[in-house]
């Protein structure tokens, strides 16, 4: 029987080191959770916000968000009873803040995209990116290479991928195949090196 061995990026523990090898430099994973939120924010972010959506301890996050404060990267400001977090704007540090954050866990963020397509029943990321997401020391990723599982068009996904690449700023090389060829794998070389290496579930939104 053949098994695919697949991970995700781990949300609870939030105060533990975040000590994925993509780039070791995070006090916690809550930290860096913090930041991809206020980069990709669409409305009102608060910690509580942060802490429900991906299941962290509301004190770890406060923490964190205070940390960040006095670092002078994020603000609150009260918009009735909530304290709302944003980043500072014109700090000199963000944009390359946000280009460690995306390098960090963006893929996880982003690819969830392709599941908007019909007929796609599963997205994992292989590859550079998925051995150092998994703690393989090694030189940073110059790419992203997904499996991407179903029925859905070559075409279409390689379509979809495009803007995802153009946020990253890295490229995304899908490799399109259907269930039945997953589950023979072991008759494809290729496909048998894929699936027997490091593969990164991308969870559905």
């Amino acid at each position: 029987t053949y098994v695919c061995r697949y991970t995700t990026f781990e949300y609870a523990d939030d105060m533990r080191p975040a000590t994925s090898e993509i780039l070791p430099i995070w006090r916690s994973r809550s930290q860096v959770v913090i930041l991809h939120s206020l980069f990709s924010a669409h409305g009102e972010v608060t910690a509580s916000s942060i802490a429900q959506r991906f299941g962290f301890n509301r004190a770890s996050v406060n923490a964190e968000v205070q940390h960040l404060v006095q670092a002078g990267l994020v603000v609150r400001r009260d918009v009735g009873r909530a304290k709302v977090l944003e980043l500072a704007d014109g700090h000199p540090a963000l944009q390359a803040l946000r280009t460690l954050v995306d390098l960090t866990i963006g893929p996880l963020f982003e690819l969830p995209d392709l599941y908007r397509l019909q007929g796609i029943e599963r997205v994992a990321i292989f590859g550079s990116w998925a051995r150092r997401h998994n703690g393989e020391p090694g030189p940073r990723p110059a790419d992203i290479d997904v499996l991407v599982v179903g029925s859905a068009d070559m075409f279409a996904v390689s379509e979809a991928c495009l803007p995802i690449a153009g946020r990253l700023g890295l490229p995304v090389n899908p490799h399109t195949v259907t269930r039945e060829q997953l589950e023979s794998a072991n008759s494809d070389p290729v496909l048998h090196s894929i699936v027997s290496g490091a593969l990164v579930e991308v969870p559905r939104p």
